[in-house]
């Protein structure tokens, strides 16, 4: 047979203590077991190792048990809890109640995940030891730090696991506290504790007074009753101080007329589709979207003065009809005036110096321009003679407007007619 790939084995000092004990019968007490990670790397040891190359955590023993197969080996069991971690696993140590290693294991590598990792768990170290004389072996348990494994529990409390919690001839060790004073009744006689004796079926007595049997009783006759729903153990529920308040906060300043939904659906017209109605009506009206920002700018114009400077109006818009008329006759073309022949010349510019509109009308020769220009220099050809008119003369009725130039450049018809609106 190979040897094993994993083993515990007793180191020099504990192989020692242990023949020690034998001989001289005293027990050894181990209480603690270490764990290591062999500084990254695996190695096999040979019992001369007093500690671990590389502790990283300490815990108290939980169990040490015989094997139920072999009576040889002891099972002793540790606990990791989810909180420590972070390391790897590669050796572990069992040590005296003095701190000598006695024993030294070869341990399956395994990594022992924290809480900070993500994923964090209860860790049971279990090793096996050979020894020679198990009974020589006791374990010290620190009720502070030490865990109990569910092995541990159910070899020292048989009752415990679920086939001997169905057998009626094992002793139970817990009562039912609603019937205390009916088990402390079955075992009534006087009971000596601490050289005194102790009368138990007076206090079963009491016990059963006090708990009453079928605890049917009126609420009346209940003491130190409840006065609030805290007491009762109602914690989502309202008092009726608390609801009043919330009524008043809800009318809050509402009229009389108008605080109580009776009021408000009358007000409504007792019209169930009101909500619908409405929304129908202003969806009908002008979408102020589809407005342009000129016409939202119109509406938003409270004053006459602002409403003409929007639009560019000047003193014209507040005059009177007669005004306009006055003005439209004075300075409108054809009034107050007469067509008169004058004498023009080609290539020659000539103003408009009337203070009004002027009129023009001008037979001009074959490829002949009649031009306009509001400043004398830059000129625009309003008309040109066509060659295919006859000899009528090729002729228009021209607009001047006050201060403005007019000119033909070419030749007039041959039968000239240059008259003048003025």
């Amino acid at each position: 047979m190979s040897d094993p790939l994993f083993y515990t084995r007793l180191t020099d000092v504990g192989s020692a203590a242990l023949n020690a004990a034998i001989t001289g019968g005293q027990g050894i007490t181990i209480s603690e077991l270490a764990l290591g990670d062999a500084n990254g790397t695996t190695y096999d040891p040979d019992g001369t190792e007093t500690e671990l190359k590389n502790e990283v955590y300490r815990t108290a023993i939980t169990s040490i048990t015989p094997d139920p197969q072999n009576p040889a080996w002891l099972i002793i069991e540790a606990i990791v809890p989810p909180n420590a971690g972070g390391w790897w696993v590669r050796e572990a140590g069992v040590f005296d109640e003095n701190g000598k290693m006695f024993a030294i294991a070869k341990y399956p590598e395994a990594y022992k995940a924290k809480l900070e990792d993500g994923s964090a768990a209860t860790l049971t170290i279990q090793i096996v030891l050979q020894v020679t004389n198990t009974d020589s072996i006791q374990l010290v348990v620190n009720p502070l730090d030490g865990y109990a494994t569910k092995g541990w529990v159910v070899s020292a409390y048989p009752w415990a696991s679920g086939a001997e919690a169905k057998d009626a001839s094992v002793e139970k060790m817990v009562v039912d506290p609603r019937r205390l004073h009916e088990t402390l009744a079955a075992v009534a006689a006087p009971k000596v504790h601490n050289h005194q004796i102790e009368d138990v079926s007076g206090l079963a007595e009491a016990l059963a007074t006090k708990s009453g049997g079928d605890h049917t009783h009126t609420y009346a006759e209940l003491e130190d009753k409840p006065t609030t729903m805290a007491e009762l153990g109602l914690v989502d529920t309202y008092t009726k101080t608390e609801v009043d308040q919330r009524i008043a906060n809800l009318v809050a300043s509402a009229p009389g007329a108008l605080n109580t939904l009776d009021e408000l659906a009358a007000a409504l017209g007792d019209n169930p589709n009101f909500a619908t109605e409405i929304l129908n009506a202003v969806g009908s009206k002008l979408d102020a979207a589809k407005v342009s920002a000129f016409s939202l700018t119109a509406l938003a114009l409270t004053t006459s003065s602002a409403w003409r400077n929007k639009l560019g109006l000047g003193s014209l818009a507040t005059k009177s009809e007669e005004y306009i008329a006055q003005i439209v006759g004075q300075y409108g073309i054809g009034h107050n005036q007469t067509w008169r022949h004058v004498s023009r010349y080609t290539s020659t510019s000539y103003q408009n110096s009337t203070g009004r509109p002027l009129g023009v009308s001008v037979s001009i020769g074959d490829s002949a321009h009649f031009q306009v220009s509001a400043n004398g220099s830059s000129w625009v050809t309003v008309f040109t003679g066509d060659t295919d008119q006859d000899n009528g003369g090729h002729g228009g009725m021209y607009i001047i407007p006050a201060g403005h130039y007019y000119r033909v450049l070419g030749n007039l018809h041959k039968n000239p007619n240059w008259s003048e609106l003025r």
